[in-house]
């Protein structure tokens, strides 16, 4: 009888190689939601950061066009001391972050209310250039668009709303001179937003505002917003991409199947045949 002699190469144990392939298995899907909800946030961001750009265009604009019209002293809020030394240097770019979650979703924008006085002529005259810049530029970049001046009166749009929009949380906030974006809720998804996935399709708008400032002091404000793009959206546009990662793990998967050959069938057929030889002898 001749003893058959197995190399002595290292294997990993049936049970190791089922629990690689199970807890690859088990790891999928959460990888696609992980990847479903970065590609999500970077969506959000991206929109959040094209309304900073913009506002800031729309505000300095603003701020030139009121300067030149108005003869008398700002009546708005003084910034502090520590918002005129942000402005004071070279450079005070504004970070994007905004996490879409479906608890830092924000209600949809609250409606304005009717205003207690009139609007200045100073302001008129602002939001007449400013009306006319926005709708010319909303054909191209689809943002919504809105002034306020100093008590949050709405001095241009781009849309139909009229009054005051100074009960807007964001909207205060920009009024006392900070940079604010968030995210709100579309009011027609809403009632129903416990039951919607944020990164699965686009049920918000993100908001952003900014303050005007004139001479240290808040004249008004420019108030921006848009939908943000979805997942559905980007998958058929990089369709093509996906093509061939798919092809990619098609590829994988015959390695895979080709290594669990390799280290698991083929030895067992191995000592299968081994041992009738044995049997034979």
């Amino acid at each position: 009888m001749h003893n058959v002699r197995v190399p002595n190469k290292w294997r990993p144990s049936l049970a190791q190689l089922i629990a690689a392939v199970v807890g690859l298995l088990v790891a999928l899907p959460f990888f696609g939601l992980v990847a479903a909800r970065v590609t999500s946030n970077q969506f959000v961001r991206e929109t959040e950061a094209s309304l900073h750009s913009q506002a800031a265009i729309y505000a300095a604009r603003y701020a030139q066009a009121f300067a030149a019209v108005s003869t008398s002293t700002p009546d708005g809020i003084r910034l502090n001391a520590a918002q005129r030394e942000r402005l004071a240097q070279d450079w005070h770019p504004v970070e994007s972050n905004l996490i879409a979650s479906n608890s830092s979703l924000l209600p949809p924008r609250p409606d304005p209310v009717p205003a207690a006085s009139a609007t200045d002529d100073a302001y008129s005259q602002v939001g007449k250039t400013l009306s006319e810049l926005a709708g010319i530029s909303q054909k191209t970049t689809l943002v919504g668009f809105v002034a306020v001046d100093a008590q949050g009166k709405i001095i241009a749009k781009t849309g139909t709303d009229t009054g005051t929009l100074q009960h807007v949380g964001e909207v205060q906030r920009a009024l006392n001179g900070d940079v604010v974006s968030v995210a709100r809720w579309r009011e027609e998804e809403y009632r129903n937003h416990s039951l919607r996935s944020v990164s699965r399709d686009t049920k918000f708008r993100v908001y952003v505002a900014h303050p005007v400032i004139v001479a240290d002091h808040v004249v008004g404000a420019v108030y921006l917003s848009r939908t943000p793009s979805n997942l559905n959206k980007y998958l058929f546009q990089q369709r093509h991409i996906f093509v061939w990662l798919l092809i990619a793990v098609l590829i994988s998967a015959v390695l895979i199947g080709a290594f669990l050959w390799r280290f698991l069938t083929r030895p067992m057929h191995q000592l299968a045949k081994a041992g009738a030889r044995n049997c034979l002898w």
